[in-house]
């Protein structure tokens, strides 16, 4: 398990690619579990969503996601990488999630008028914007395209998510 971990850490740092994750349908099953709780957690603690509706959104979002991602794979001839990208998108989303969590946490237990709330929200941007080069990398790797190109694709992804969840 602490090897895995390392290695999403290391995609995060972008020291190594999707490459070097196992190609197992159990590993992303297991780092699909793990994305989907805690985004279910995530979801349904900051915001009016029951946990059906969380679900219901996280499967929908995670299916566009993956049904996109396999669409631009399959256009490309990059199928067989399709495995390997999956895992490592949930897994160094599974370690931003954790890493937000706290500084989400601490944000809204602080008053509105609190001096803190600021510089944790820059804190919660900066954590989305790594996000966003990260998963860059990722698609810059998988599908032999430019780090520029896949900077853009990242972020066109984020959009397209942002604008199914109506955010």
């Amino acid at each position: 398990m602490n090897a895995i971990t390392q290695l999403f850490w290391q995609i995060c740092l972008q020291r190594t690619g999707p490459d070097a994750v196992p190609v197992s349908s159990v590993l992303l099953m297991f780092t699909g579990l793990i994305y989907g709780g805690l985004n279910l957690f995530v979801w349904v603690w900051t915001g009016p969503a029951t946990i059906l509706q969380a679900s219901a959104t996280l499967a929908m979002v995670t299916g566009g996601w993956f049904l996109v991602l396999w669409g631009i794979m399959a256009l490309m001839g990059k199928k067989g990488r399709y495995l390997q990208t999956l895992t490592a998108l949930l897994g160094v989303n599974v370690i931003l999630v954790l890493l937000s969590v706290p500084l989400r946490f601490a944000a809204d237990s602080l008053g509105e008028t609190s001096a803190l709330r600021m510089p944790l929200g820059f804190m919660l941007i900066g954590l989305f914007v790594w996000g966003v080069f990260i998963e860059g990398f990722i698609y810059h790797r998988a599908l032999d395209i430019s780090p520029l190109q896949g900077n853009l694709m990242a972020l066109a992804m984020s959009m397209g998510i942002m604008a199914m969840l109506g955010n």
